[in-house]
């Protein structure tokens, strides 16, 4: 499975990160962490852009049992937490695709404020997906933010602890449960 990430000139720099199951644990691919398909967690970073357009994508060449999640992080304006950049001007486009081709293409939602877009979360062992529509500021303490998770029955990442049920009317997709994407 490949995500790739475009966007307009501005911002900048958005980043595309995926987490996900690794080894009892929790993977975090991103810019500064590119992770590997090679071996755990097969998940990859391939291209980092940071001068506006993009792509960014990641390739998830082998999927474990858990969930996945793929968000957006508007980097340029991350010290701004009433920034409307990331939803009202960088016609941000998430796009997954397998083996056969696109499965699924997310517009960034307008009328948000925030620098980081939750797009969607993958079960991988099942191939389920649901979409997200929801909107944070990146500088919260991790500390503040576990207790809010907590608080609000949430993992220390900020998503639900559960994948069922809706979000602020996200969709469900299913994703084939077999087969990465082949280069």
């Amino acid at each position: 499975m490949r995500v790739t990430l475009t966007w307009n000139a501005a911002p900048g720099d958005l980043d595309l990160h995926a987490t996900g199951p690794s080894g009892g644990g929790r993977f975090h691919v991103y810019y500064n962490n590119r992770g590997s398909i090679l071996e755990a967690p097969f998940c990859r970073l391939d291209l980092d852009d940071a001068d506006g357009f993009g792509p960014e994508t990641v390739t998830v060449k082998q999927r474990s049992a858990g969930v996945y999640r793929f968000s957006v992080h508007d980097y340029t304006n991350r010290d701004d937490g009433g920034s409307v950049v990331l939803s009202h001007v960088s016609g941000a486009v998430v796009k997954v695709f397998d083996h056969l081709g696109l499965l699924a293409t997310f517009q960034v939602p307008t009328g948000r404020t925030g620098t980081i877009w939750r797009v969607f979360e993958l079960d991988g062992a099942t191939g389920r997906s649901r979409r997200w529509i929801r909107f944070t500021w990146a500088r919260a303490t991790m500390r503040a933010r576990s207790r809010r998770a907590a608080k609000n029955g949430r993992g220390r990442s900020g998503f639900p602890a559960r994948s069922d049920g809706g979000n602020d009317g996200a969709g469900r997709l299913d994703f084939p449960a077999a087969g990465g994407y082949k280069s």
